[in-house]
């Protein structure tokens, strides 16, 4: 007697757990709230936290990375790193360190092109946001002075560079490299653009960017040494 009723309990209990469950219903994810482009550019809240990750994004290639930042000056007559290991970050021996997979050459790379890459896609989602005329010309200005910014120093570190204005919506795989003329053009034509529709430094917040920031970038690229650099400007539409 024991014995059929432990079987029909067994065989109740596997019916239940079979019926009682669709594993497709169950499985299938119901996520509270996302984030992705087409949602995370709408509002002008949405840009400005864009805008905040720029600045971010600058501050680290500026002040962090294990002494990655001090790139700029190691090699010249400001200053020499006398330690002749790379393993460490530096390069006091510049053979073994400036190479394309060294960690040095690489972190400068991949940092200020995920700068271009942000400010490509705050501009590119512009257009479909509900920000007002006014609004967007400010984001737009913010984000390419970000973006000229970021190509000055991919031009003085490793010449010419691939230049792409344009948001990533998939993997590629066949950039080209363009002259340090052109980057330069393409410098002049952000921070143009910048210093045209930036407020002024008395109407911006302290460490926001004012139109003054956008008018010394176009300084300093202006006296460029670039080879023909000031007709090259003059050429353009």
């Amino acid at each position: 007697m024991k014995s059929i009723f432990y079987k029909l309990t067994f065989l109740m209990a596997v019916f239940f757990a079979v019926a009682s469950c669709n594993e497709d219903d169950f499985l299938a994810e119901q996520p509270l709230d996302f984030f992705d482009p087409d949602n995370s550019f709408v509002s002008l809240a949405n840009f400005e936290s864009a805008l905040a990750d720029l600045y971010a994004g600058v501050r680290t290639m500026s002040f962090e990375g294990n002494n990655f930042s001090f790139a700029h000056v190691y090699g010249t007559d400001v200053m020499k790193d006398a330690r002749e290991s790379a393993a460490i970050g530096r390069i006091g021996n510049y053979v073994s360190a400036l190479n394309p997979t060294g960690g040095l050459t690489i972190w400068h790379w991949q940092g200020w092109y995920k700068v271009v890459s942000s400010a490509n896609t705050i501009i590119n989602r512009l257009g479909a946001s509900e920000l007002t005329p006014e609004q967007k010309g400010l984001v737009e200005a913010e984000a390419r002075l970000f973006r000229a910014f970021a190509y000055r120093y991919l031009v003085y570190l490793y010449g010419g560079v691939p230049i792409y204005t344009e948001e990533l919506a998939s993997p590629r795989a066949d950039f080209k490299r363009a002259t340090s003329g052109e980057v330069l053009i393409q410098i002049v034509e952000d921070a143009t653009f910048a210093a045209d529709n930036l407020p002024s430094i008395a109407e911006v917040i302290d460490g926001r960017l004012s139109n003054l920031v956008a008018q010394h970038l176009l300084a300093e690229t202006y006296i460029s040494p670039q080879p023909r650099l000031s007709s090259m400007i003059l050429e353009q539409p």
